[in-house]
């Protein structure tokens, strides 16, 4: 069942990017905030290795929430059922399918937190400047849990930066456990500012961008922390490219091979 309109579908092949929702209820936004929350805070036993920091927690620590001092976690559908039942959502999937096809496998998934004040930028890149994963075909769906402002970092876009292909990027500061095939450091491209759009979000509201368009967040100046919580699709025709030993188990989501494990 096709859900994007011609013009929605237009605008995402020419610019790169879809703004897009509703696509959660509150009770949901809640649930799974309440999930995030509790990673974050150590309440949920989590692996150490996919959690990474925000840049100033050694300075902060002991006198923040140790909550608002985590910047990214990594796979979260694998270690807690509720986020694969997020990922696997119709209400994604149905949207994904008219951008991608109608067999659909789970790259990754993150929750991504910007806390108040201090929450970290994140530079200008393409995704696929990270991931070992070809063709460039794979899809992000970013849905907000709380408002995303232009202050507290909501997405920022370069529209049709997508056909440019893949971008020299440069490495900036390090990332804490890296694996999996993804890189070491923050991946940064250079960019003319004036030509980006921001896409802020009320929560349960989001985006869908292409692989190669180029995106960033702001750092969090407001008083209030801004999490999301992302998932990323690639068709089931792709070629894996990182070190076998690292390499992950993707799960079909939607198609004729539901339930499978490539």
């Amino acid at each position: 069942m096709q859900v994007l309109t011609p013009e929605q579908k237009a605008k995402f092949e020419s610019q790169g990017f879809l703004p897009y929702g509703p696509f959660l209820r509150p009770e949901k936004i809640q649930q799974l905030g309440e999930a995030i929350d509790a990673i974050a805070s150590g309440e949920i036993d989590y692996p150490k290795e996919l959690i990474r920091w925000e840049p100033q927690a050694a300075k902060l620590a002991g006198s923040t929430p140790r909550k608002n001092l985590v910047n990214q976690i990594r796979y979260p559908h694998r270690h807690v059922r509720l986020f694969f039942e997020h990922a696997a959502d119709p209400a994604i999937l149905d949207v994904v399918e008219d951008l991608l096809g109608p067999e659909i496998v789970l790259y990754n998934t993150q929750a991504l937190l910007k806390p108040a004040y201090h929450g970290v930028s994140q530079p200008w890149h393409q995704d696929s400047a990270y991931w070992p994963i070809r063709p460039f075909q794979l899809i992000t769906c970013w849905i907000a849990l709380d408002e995303a402002t232009v202050e507290n970092g909501c997405m920022r876009f370069i529209p049709a930066s997508h056909q440019l292909g893949l971008l020299p990027h440069k490495a900036g500061r390090a990332l804490s456990h890296a694996s999996g095939g993804t890189a070491a450091a923050v991946q940064e491209v250079e960019v003319d500012e004036s030509q980006a759009t921001a896409v802020p979000a009320k929560p349960g509201w989001g985006s869908f961008h292409h692989c190669l368009t180029v995106h960033g967040t702001t750092a969090n100046t407001a008083p209030f922390r801004r999490r999301a919580l992302i998932s990323h699709y690639m068709p089931i025709e792709f070629t894996y490219t990182g070190s076998a030993d690292d390499k992950p188990a993707f799960p079909v989501v939607r198609g004729s091979r539901t339930g499978e494990i490539l």
